[in-house]
């Protein structure tokens, strides 16, 4: 009875590992397609934006941005003008669904960036403080975000 129970628990133990790379294959192969089908209907991320982020207290500033998109992560940079914090910003994102989810960095400072509304010409996002990012955006601790394509 002992062998059977171990042979039992090899069996599934090897089972489990052959269906986790099998599942993970026909991952890999929904995915792409997916994203290639949003990429033809949308666009991607990449290349160079220009447009305006919104401070707390109503005050529009200057922002440009680039970014390089492979599959579903986004890597780039924001230019803010007129910002004695930060002028600029390293972002690291990941596409979900038709919008961006990420997180900037520059100089110690963390935001996060949730871009909500994607067409492939332009997009509109908020920022949001998640470390000592308030000389950024001030006590209120977001900013809207406007990108069009240029």
């Amino acid at each position: 009875m002992l062998q059977r129970s171990f042979f039992l628990a090899l069996c599934l133990s090897l089972t489990a590992g052959c269906v986790s790379d099998l599942e993970q294959k026909a991952a890999d192969k929904v995915a792409q397609p997916a994203i290639d089908a949003a990429d033809s209907k949308l666009g991607s991320y990449d290349g160079s934006w220009s447009g305006k982020w919104t401070s707390p207290d109503g005050k529009e500033h200057p922002l440009h941005a680039t970014f390089r998109q492979d599959g579903l992560a986004v890597t780039g940079t924001l230019t803010f003008e007129s910002n004695a914090c930060f002028p600029e910003a390293t972002l690291h994102a990941e596409v979900v669904g038709s919008g961006l989810d990420a997180e900037l960095e520059a100089g110690g400072m963390h935001l996060h960036y949730a871009v909500t509304y994607f067409d492939g010409s332009g997009m509109d996002g908020e920022l949001t403080a998640i470390d000592p990012a308030l000389c950024l955006l001030g006590q209120g601790g977001g900013a809207l975000v406007h990108l069009t394509r240029d």
